[in-house]
């Protein structure tokens, strides 16, 4: 009991310091950040169970039990549950789906002995999947109807350096993994050393900037050709990236940099990462704007449980107390349901209650885009000036 209550003392602390400093909005925002569209993560419940099978413990991780690439019926279904709900503008909740822009050409990579990355556009994966026929069109219909809005997460979602290390060295789950189009073992199922495989814009030394400059620089070029317009906000893997970056993201129309509340620096020669505070409103030297996520919505890491609603409300009232946006991490894997269909089932109701209880407890809620909000504080910060 006594434990109980020092949790929640502590949760509504913590829930309140990062609200503390931020810009001041006098309109009730709600934002929801989605991570890993177009990557690829489990490839199916096949593989899934392959892999247990040759002893990875894909099971301990929800991101591998539950997170693929979305079919059309997982869009489908996400898409009727938010044009069931408007704002008091008359605007449906949208997803700003950040999205990485290829998967690894697995094929070619073995070729090449694992000396040597290649990738392809995440178009043409969903085209090498038979069920994912014509799901891009449903990116397509969701972008016009204002439902899903695809912003850049990064040209792929791994680490190259450390992956191809490791299919060299011969790493067994790695390489087991890789023969079954896969990579996404996070360090809770192996050891990946210092690393996480996810992190792609983690180094372990300055000569890597370089070229992670170049693979940003490629992949906004994908980013645009893919949607036909740039993209005005950025999200790292794992929330690791240099600051070296921000001026090649500047250079291709990046204005806005999502975040959680803190960056990551690249490990280098480190042994742990230096973190870097910001908060919504917060500038760099580049006059790139940090919007800070203040809220979360995962029901899949926590075994959708209705928990979840209740502490997504209480983040979204403390940030509205403050005058701050809620910005709400809800990652792909609540949406899918490729691995399990009662995966995707179960977080859509509870995306749904949540959704009704954000308009029963602020009718004059107003659901938008993470550019939008983007827009809104850069308008703001100019009048301040």
């Amino acid at each position: 009991m006594i434990s109980n209550i020092v949790n929640e003392v502590k949760t509504a602390v913590a829930t309140n310091l990062r609200n503390i400093r931020g810009i001041h909005l006098c309109r009730k925002i709600v934002v929801f950040e989605s991570d890993d569209w177009g990557s690829i993560r489990m490839p199916s419940k096949k593989v899934f169970d392959k892999l247990l099978r040759e002893g990875v413990p894909v099971d301990r991780c929800p991101f591998n039990r539950f997170d693929s690439l979305a079919g059309r019926d997982d869009l489908d279904a996400l898409f009727s549950v938010l044009s069931a709900f408007r704002d008091h503008r008359g605007n449906h909740p949208v997803i700003t789906a950040n999205s990485v822009m290829a998967n690894p050409d697995f094929e070619r990579i073995k070729e090449s002995g694992y000396n040597t990355y290649y990738y392809e556009p995440f178009k043409k994966t969903l085209e090498r999947y038979p069920k994912l026929n014509r799901v891009f069109d449903m990116w397509e219909q969701g972008i016009d109807k204002k439902l899903f809005f695809p912003q850049f997460h990064g040209r792929e979602h791994v680490n190259i350096a450390l992956w191809l290390n490791l299919l060299r060295s011969g790493h067994p789950a790695f390489i087991s993994a890789f023969e079954h189009q896969m990579w996404g073992l996070g360090p809770n199922l192996v050891d990946s050393g210092y690393f996480n495989i996810q992190s792609s814009f983690d180094a372990a030394s300055y000569l890597e900037i370089p070229l992670q400059k170049e693979i940003l620089r490629k992949g906004l070029e994908m980013f645009k050709n893919t949607f036909g317009f740039e993209s005005m906000s950025f999200i790292a893997n794992n929330y690791i990236w240099s600051s070296e970056l921000n001026e090649t993201l500047f250079s291709a129309g990046v204005k806005y940099i999502q975040g959680m509340k803190y960056q990551l620096l690249p490990l280098f020669d480190h042994k742990t990462h230096v973190h870097v505070m910001h908060y919504t409103g917060d500038l760099n030297n580049l006059d790139q704007i940090y919007i800070r996520r203040n809220a979360s919505f995962e029901p899949s890491m926590h075994n959708h449980s209705s928990d979840c609603i209740d502490r997504c409300v209480k983040e979204i009232a403390v940030s509205f107390m403050w005058k701050r946006p809620a910005v709400i991490s809800l990652h792909r894997l609540n949406f899918v349901g490729q691995i399990d269909e009662e995966n995707r089932k179960k977080s859509l109701v509870l995306f749904m209650e949540l959704l009704r209880k954000i308009l029963a407890y602020w009718p004059d809620v107003e659901f938008m885009t993470t550019v939008e909000l983007g827009n809104i504080i850069h308008k703001n910060l100019k009048r301040q000036s």
